[in-house]
């Protein structure tokens, strides 16, 4: 991974990664988190990270940064049983800027007929396009960021999907379609706030 001082889109996946790995409370820590292994699967299962190497760089990074320590202190994050908590509290501005920045992708990504092997692909755009336009906005300092970032909206927002559901969001050519039901209401935070709702 790039650079993490930048980290807009890394903290959004460790907002996502609270709500979707599983909890659990160590009695001798004192102290409710979660197993490393459960975070790799949960990042790769959620479209977060592309596989099993790319999700142990983002704990690295998100351990690196301060949002997450392993509890027992010695061992760095990898994939295996090693207990970690979550350091930082929950975002209170979350959800409004991963509705923002849904809102800009929406709003000035340009989509056009974009050809692959003969055939047609309409109202599409590249995933490098994404990533470019956060940075561009000043949204990211990095591309890998950037490409955080926009994971965290594609899952978190349902706000658009690759054409043939094959990948998820990279910096590539490859070709990404709004989800017709989402583009014109990119508004995604309410179901995280119904989510914290249930679990306290």
């Amino acid at each position: 991974m790039e650079d993490v001082s930048s980290a807009s889109g890394l903290s959004a996946v460790a907002e996502i990664l609270r709500r979707r790995v599983k909890h659990i409370y160590n009695m001798k820590l004192d102290c409710e988190g979660f197993y490393a292994d459960d975070a790799i699967n949960s990042l790769v299962r959620t479209g977060l990270a592309i596989s099993v190497p790319e999700a142990i760089s983002i704990g690295m990074s998100l351990e690196k940064v301060g949002y997450i320590k392993n509890m027992k202190g010695k061992e760095r994050f990898r994939d295996g049983r090693l207990f970690f908590c979550f350091l930082k509290p929950h975002s209170e501005t979350w959800a409004r800027e991963i509705d923002d920045v849904s809102d800009l992708l929406a709003s000035r990504l340009e989509t056009k007929d974009h050809t692959y092997h003969r055939r047609v692909y309409h109202d599409t755009f590249l995933g490098s396009e994404v990533v470019s336009l956060l940075m561009v906005s000043g949204v990211s300092a990095t591309r890998q960021d950037a490409l955080l970032f926009g994971r965290a909206v594609a899952h978190a927002c349902s706000l658009f999907r690759h054409v043939t559901n094959d990948h998820i969001l990279e910096d590539k050519a490859l070709f990404y379609v709004f989800n017709h039901h989402t583009k014109h209401k990119a508004t995604c935070s309410g179901s995280f706030e119904i989510e914290a709702a249930l679990a306290n």
